[in-house]
């Protein structure tokens, strides 16, 4: 996939973005559907302590 370019699968939109990380090349897909649209990174973390937001 290219990134800018969205591809028809079923009745699911998707469009790559390149993501800033520690890791090269990491991407997050964006998924578009009639319900609305999900953006998943394949990379989250629960911070128990974080150094912003809700404590």
């Amino acid at each position: 996939m290219e990134y800018g370019k969205e591809i028809l699968i079923g009745d699911f939109i998707l469009e790559i973005y390149c993501m800033t990380h520690s890791i090269p090349e990491s991407n997050a897909v964006m998924i578009k559907t009639e319900q609305g649209n999900i953006l998943h990174s394949g990379d989250w973390k629960l911070d128990p302590s974080p150094l912003i937001g809700n404590h």
